[in-house]
Parts: C-alpha cells; structure tokens; sequence
C-alpha cells in the first residue's frame, strides 16, 4: 500500500472524519464552519481561546447571537468542552468525536 504524503509544509489542521459523518447535518453549514474555525484556532492538546470578534471577523457577517447559539450547539453534541462563564471570549477543549446517536440534535 502506498503512503498518502501531505506536501503542505506549515498552516493546516485537521478534524475526525465522524464530525462531518455524524454531526454535519445537525450542526448545518454554520455550525460545522465554527467548528472547523475553532479546530483551526486549537493548540495540540485541543485546548483553545477565540474572541467573538475574531470569529465574526473570519464570517464577516455572523451575529453575537448566531454565534453563541451553534457554540452551545457544539457544547450540546459533545464536541466542544467550554471553560469559563464565556462572555467575549471563549476558552474551549475539543473534545474526542462522539458518535450521532450519543450526541443531542441540532437546530430544526
């Protein structure tokens, strides 16, 4: 078997295939593009810190509210572990990729 090389050098990260496979039709399109901001914005351990206005800025147009609700969203299906009462700044783990059926549905 050949080995798949990765030829990028630097700035990349990556996200457990059962996050798109289990989670992505609940979380919807937002949902899943904070969590890949929030992977992005993780050091090694999984541990991260974001401002809200970083976020928005990455979206350009996401609200206050928008936001919050599919990181709650996140917090609900297992994905994310939140520090802290939040507030401007969110302080988070991502945590190891629950399975669907274990996780709490997304939006209607």
């Amino acid at each position: 078997m050949n080995a798949i090389r990765d030829g990028r050098d630097k700035h990349w990260f990556w996200i457990d295939d059962a996050v798109i496979d289990a989670h992505a039709q609940a979380l919807g399109a937002f949902g899943l593009a904070l969590y890949m901001v929030l992977a992005r914005h993780a050091d090694e351990g999984g541990d991260g810190e974001i401002s809200r206005e970083t976020i928005q800025e990455v979206f350009g147009w996401a609200s206050t509210g928008a936001v919050w609700q599919r990181r709650d969203l996140l917090v609900r299906r297992g994905l994310i572990r939140q520090h802290g009462p939040g507030g401007d700044v969110l302080r988070y783990t991502l945590r190891a990729c629950p399975s669907a059926p274990e996780a709490e549905e997304g939006p209607p």
